[in-house]
């Protein structure tokens, strides 16, 4: 006679959008489903808020975590260029990765074949590496992130939660344990 016993552990998860509507694309800033993103591709998180690189709106917006409150820091929605500036003065060209210190945001402007970084604290943009004709600085770009930055569909883990990236952002949380246990 074969007996078998064995002990499973499952953790059951929540998934809650944040901001955006799964489906609508655009480039609103609002609150919660009311905002839009055009493909998002990567998020950083300080605990307060979420920041987005959303790619199709060549922008870079800020979600208010408590609120789900979306607002445009960087650059502007739909407007493509290679400028550095203050706020939604500055343009990218398809921000792909982003990562923070608490000080400052870095972005990898995909597009631009560079680095940027944004002061926090005045929402200047400036380029710190690459050159925006070269082709070159993207494959540069992405070396000097990997690790750092998330890429499309995958996720950023910061001290408030897991946060993911589609069209609109959303948050996993675990909700309960579940244990299954299987005997003969």
């Amino acid at each position: 006679m074969l007996a078998c016993a064995a002990t499973v552990f499952a953790q059951v998860s929540t998934v809650t959008p944040v901001a955006g509507s799964s489906g609508q694309p655009g480039g609103l800033d609002g609150v919660g489903s009311a905002a839009r993103f055009d493909y998002p591709q990567s998020v950083w998180s300080d605990g307060t808020y979420i920041y987005v690189a959303d790619t199709g709106n060549d922008a870079i917006r800020r979600i208010t975590i408590a609120t789900g409150a979306v607002t445009t820091i960087a650059g502007s929605v739909g407007v493509t260029g290679a400028v550095d500036a203050t706020g939604t003065a500055a343009r990218f060209r398809g921000p792909e990765g982003i990562w923070g210190d608490g000080t400052n945001l870095y972005v990898a402007d995909y597009g631009n074949h560079s680095i940027r970084r944004i002061v926090l604290s005045s929402g200047a943009v400036t380029t710190i590496a690459g050159l925006a004709a070269t082709p070159a600085g993207t494959r540069v770009a992405r070396e000097v992130f990997s690790g750092n930055l998330t890429t499309s569909s995958e996720r950023s883990t910061q001290r408030s939660g897991t946060y993911y990236a589609d069209r609109y952002i959303f948050t996993l949380s675990t909700s309960a344990t579940v244990r299954i246990e299987l005997g003969s």
